[in-house]
């Protein structure tokens, strides 16, 4: 082989070698690093627990917990992880659960809010750390500078709000959706304008879910506060704001729900329908009655479910009703609305015997059966108690009687033999000769199942034989 061949292929051996070995290097000293890294996250964890309670009480953090980004963003954490308690309320204790015994902070009387949060946040304000983190959004950039304005929304401060009503205008997209995070994380009334003039403009800089998520929180307990602005928008951005509203809706905002309930605008109806739902009162109920009744179909079906959870038998009424409608989907949330009620199937049967249309009755006993309830009242069939035997006899017996064969018959497959039979026996006690042409249809499901044959033969011998004369 020539010379120069040789020269060549023990270079390119030793580049190998080399590359190898700087590989080697990188990943050794990649651990060294980490582990370093982490070590050194630990002492400081433990410094910060050991230093957490003196800092609060009097003293001022080391300049390099507010300077040094590590620190700083484990002594932030640390703040927010009390600022963030939700909805904590006193015990009435000796000091407050939430920080350390030598901050001496008193409990409240029992069921107020607890004080540590606005206590932890003041105290944070005067360490210069709000001030700090501020500065630190400014100098980061990309995803870490996200990272920081969320970080800064936890700490709940009034101080940010400048920076972050300027930062939602940010050309960053994930910059503005950090910044419209941390208004909602706030939240508090004053978050509420920057949100509201996103609306208002032209075009939403932000995904609307997000944006909704922050007003909901800032609005939770100031519902108040949007309804200027629903005034003064028309169109889609309207829209866009009532359904914050249904979600946030309080009885103090009752008036003005029931004038926007004759608003022209379906959706807008729709969502006032959803956000009674909330409320309660005969007012309410009266409400929702007559948008149970509106032109629109998907109204009706938001009153429909709205009242469902009211519960009670005035709003069972008035989903009976709603039960016999014309639109598919108003008789299906209906149907799920008295399903989820709980109400006894004896009195319910008893009121909807005269009032419902084949296929309403379709409906609900469909919706009931949907749920499990015939199943449930089955297998108490087995029950060890006599009561509670003979009262899940009385509600089969009556769905029986008013229509329920196919949902019932579907109990005949339970997966415990001992509650199938005791199904079998019911119907032969309560059933009569309609039953048959519906096991005709059950044949090919009960060769499947175990058992479930021999006990559809049986009930079908036992029924033809009371049916003859």
């Amino acid at each position: 082989m020539p010379t120069a061949q040789l020269y060549l292929l023990e270079m390119a051996c030793w580049g190998l070698m080399g590359g190898i070995l700087i590989m080697m290097a990188l990943l050794v000293g990649r651990r060294w690093f980490r582990q370093r890294y982490f070590r050194r996250l630990d002492i400081w964890r433990q410094e910060l627990e050991a230093s957490w309670g003196r800092w609060l009480r009097a003293d001022l953090p080391d300049v390099c917990w507010r300077t040094e980004r590590h620190r700083r963003v484990l002594l932030a954490e640390r703040a927010a992880s009390v600022i963030e308690q939700p909805g904590g309320f006193c015990e009435a204790s000796r000091h407050c659960t939430f920080l350390p015994a030598e901050v001496a902070l008193a409990c409240g009387d029992r069921g107020q809010p607890c004080a540590a949060p606005a206590y932890v946040r003041r105290r944070v304000e005067e360490w210069g750390l709000v001030r700090q983190q501020m500065e630190a959004v400014r100098a980061a950039e990309g995803l870490e500078r996200a990272r920081e304005i969320i970080l800064l929304g936890r700490l709940r401060s009034p101080l940010c709000l400048p920076l972050l009503r300027e930062l939602r205008d940010d050309p960053d997209p994930d910059v503005r959706l950090a910044a419209v995070r941390a208004l909602g994380l706030l939240g508090t009334p004053e978050a509420v304008a920057p949100l509201l003039e996103l609306l208002e403009r032209a075009e939403m800089t932000v995904s609307i879910p997000s944006w909704q998520r922050a007003l909901i929180s800032c609005c939770q307990n100031h519902p108040a506060l949007l309804l200027p602005a629903l005034d003064r928008l028309s169109g889609t951005p309207r829209t866009l704001l009532m359904r914050v509203v249904a979600e946030v809706a309080s009885p103090a905002i009752l008036p003005n729900l029931l004038e926007l309930a004759e608003d022209p605008d379906p959706q807008i109806r729709a969502h006032v329908a959803r956000a009674l739902g909330r409320l309660e009162g005969e007012e309410v109920r009266g409400c929702l009655q007559r948008l149970l009744h509106d032109r629109i179909w998907f109204v009706r079906v938001r009153a429909a479910r709205a009242l469902g959870v009211h519960g009670g038998w005035k709003a069972a009424d008035l989903l009976l009703d709603a039960l016999n409608d014309t639109g598919p989907d108003v008789r299906h949330a209906a149907g799920e609305s008295l399903a989820a009620a709980p109400l006894p199937l004896d009195e319910l049967f008893e009121k909807a015997r005269h009032r419902l249309t084949p296929i309403g009755w379709g409906v609900l006993l469909g919706e009931l059966g949907r749920r499990g309830l015939f199943w449930t009242l089955a297998e108490q069939l087995v029950s060890p108690a006599p009561a509670v035997r003979a009262l899940a006899e009385q509600w089969l017996r009556a769905a029986l009687e008013n229509g329920a064969r196919k949902t019932l018959l579907d109990a005949l497959f339970h997966p415990e033999g001992p509650v199938a039979d005791a199904m079998a026996e019911l119907l032969v006690q309560h059933g009569d000769a309609s039953l048959l042409p519906w096991l005709e249809e059950l044949r090919a499901r009960a060769a499947e199942e175990p058992g479930g044959l021999h006990r559809l033969q049986r009930l079908e011998q036992r029924l033809t034989v009371s049916a003859s004369p």
